[in-house]
């Protein structure tokens, strides 16, 4: 999340755009639809270098992210923490 959060700050579109993409493509892989349709969104925004809306979106996605997180270690233990998630 704090690649997400510093790319925002700093304006970068190419970096925000890409951590956005990777994140979209992660969460559809573990099955998070809610976090994949955020992160396509916040990917979206850095397309069209909306920073405002990109920095204000930040907070869902890091709300999302987290509970994900907390979804995975109740159902995978501690392999969620160890894999970096």
């Amino acid at each position: 999340f704090n690649i997400l959060l510093c790319s925002a700050c700093n304006c970068e579109p190419g970096d925000l755009e890409r951590h956005a993409h990777s994140l979209k493509g992660a969460a559809a892989n573990i099955g998070a639809p809610g976090l994949r349709n955020l992160a396509a969104d916040l990917e979206v925004l850095a397309k069209t270098a909306d920073w405002q809306a990109a920095k204000n979106m930040l907070p869902e996605v890091e709300r999302e992210a987290k509970s994900v997180r907390q979804q995975l270690q109740q159902s995978y233990g501690r392999a969620v923490v160890d894999a970096g998630f």
